[in-house]
């Protein structure tokens, strides 16, 4: 029941960008207004020695960047929502009658999140001083975005009734390439619009912003798409046609982008940073990330990682989709989803003030179990599914995805905080590009994974042997990863 599709990433700019930019604060008189919504807001307070006394209050000019942060990330969840692993076309497809295997297949749609730390280096160097280190990349992807909505608006229904698995794997593979692209730079702008005690603010805006547009790619098409949903609950007449098509879905969609990417193009200005001349070259930035193989924390954090979720995301990935193989309306799984949309904003937002720097795994470890619970208590309603009345069976399902929203975002959100402040600022956005791309893909091989066991062997014994795993892990290493708070920034660093 994977409804928080991907664990994004924030990273950091490199430290000449942090200089320039305080140099350009102490120069301005003091109280000037940031003009043309100039986003670039910086602070040398260094985030792992915080000065815990530091006013922890957004800026007017910060509050105007998050809601910039809120709506790229939106456009960003867009095809996250659409072609995640539990996302839009993959239950529509599992409504068709798609198997895992061919769910396992289109599940690599989104590795191009895993591979980001290709193009980083690339972002972080080459890039037009004229129109935006940032706006360089984000505002040329947009549009391309939209294009290819416009383009498949015409044709990706007819794909999914026919499951032509290649075609929508294509389809899925550019816009989530291209999503991945924008969100280097984004999460790049976004640690120069806050200030260091504030970038716990950021995740937050990642995971509001994107799960927005997760919501509107999955539960909301497929609420609005569905014909027997607007015949129970919208129409007072039965009909044939949904409310709105999923090609048109794919209109509004292109229409959205192209309103917000227009504003950001011509009312949203960025300064530029000096130019870096510790790596003035793509190959002189590649060479310096050598450091993640030589540091031992980062080896060890790297491994973790890896193999974190592969105990709870053979029920994670699959829940939903078992029981809309059994016969459960997958408009009911939407509409709950769309229900529970607060749940995450709430716990983004509580998990964003209450949990401090130094204790993200003391609370990691916490919300991990409460996971782990959940996910037995998912398999027991798989299982009884035909043993348990409709109403009592809703009960719990509604339960069991309100305690699936809270843990997924809190870790999101804790994990994001923690990768934060642990950047070596000497390297910055491609220091934590391949930090977080090593945490997709190990979220992402687990996902794919799950899906060709579960399409080859019993489910039931998948599940049982994740089970053993996630037991065996914790036992060897449950200690080492909690101690990962503990280790100071300096500890953290390449060289």
């Amino acid at each position: 029941m994977n409804f928080k599709f991907l664990e994004m990433d924030q990273k950091n700019n490199f430290i000449s960008e942090r200089k320039e930019s305080q140099k350009l604060i102490q120069n301005e008189p003091p109280q000037t207004k940031l003009q043309n919504f100039d986003l670039i807001i910086n602070s040398t307070t260094p985030l792992l020695n915080e000065d815990l006394s530091v006013d922890p209050t957004l800026t007017p000019q910060e509050k105007r960047g998050v809601f910039l942060l809120h709506s790229l990330y939106f456009i960003q969840g867009i095809p996250l929502g659409l072609f995640g692993f539990s996302a839009s076309v993959i239950i529509l497809l599992t409504e068709a009658g798609a198997d895992f295997s061919d769910l396992g297949v289109l599940s690599f749609c989104m590795y191009p999140f895993a591979f980001k730390m290709l193009f980083a280096p690339i972002e972080d160097t080459y890039f037009s001083p004229r129109f935006g280190k940032r706006k360089s990349y984000i505002i040329p992807l947009q549009y391309i975005l939209a294009a290819l909505f416009f383009i498949s608006s015409f044709i990706i229904e007819d794909l999914i009734l026919s499951k032509s698995i290649g075609t929508i794997f294509l389809v899925g593979f550019v816009m989530v390439w291209i999503a991945s692209l924008q969100d280097i730079a984004v999460d790049g702008w976004n640690l120069t619009i806050l200030q260091n005690h504030n970038l716990g603010w950021g995740s937050v805006a990642q995971s509001v912003g994107q799960q927005v547009g997760v919501v509107l790619g999955s539960t909301v098409l497929i609420i609005f798409s569905s014909t027997k949903f607007c015949n129970d609950y919208l129409y007072s007449e039965p009909s044939t046609t949904p409310l709105i098509s999923i090609n048109s879905f794919f209109k509004i969609f292109v229409i959205i982008i192209i309103v917000i990417n227009v504003y950001v193009h011509f009312f949203v200005k960025e300064r530029n940073p000096v130019s870096n001349d510790e790596f003035p070259t793509v190959w002189a930035l590649v060479k310096h990330l050598k450091g993640f193989y030589y540091n031992k924390n980062l080896k060890f954090y790297m491994f973790m990682m890896m193999t974190w979720k592969l105990g709870f995301f053979t029920v994670s990935a699959t829940f939903p989709l078992k029981l809309i193989q059994q016969g459960f309306p997958k408009e009911t799984i939407a509409s709950v989803m769309t229900c529970l949309i607060p749940v995450n904003f709430v716990a983004s937002f509580l998990t964003g003030k209450y949990v401090k720097i130094g204790t993200e795994f003391t609370y990691y470890f916490k919300i991990y179990a409460l996971h782990l619970v959940n996910d037995v208590i998912s398999f027991i309603l798989v299982n009884n599914y035909n043993n348990i009345s409709s109403g009592v069976f809703l009960l719990f399902f509604i339960i069991v995805c309100f305690i699936h929203y809270s843990v997924i975002t809190a870790m999101f959100v804790i994990q994001g905080q923690f990768n934060n402040r642990i950047s070596d600022e000497d390297v910055g956005g491609s220091y934590l590009t391949f930090l977080n791309s090593i945490n997709n893909l190990g979220k992402m091989g687990a996902n794919s994974l799950v899906f060709f066991l579960v399409g080859a062997f019993n489910y039931g014994v998948i599940v049982f042997c994740s089970w053993i795993f996630t037991i065996c892990y914790l036992i060897n290493f449950g200690k080492q990863i909690r101690d990962l708070e503990k280790i100071e920034k300096k500890d953290w660093k390449l060289s």
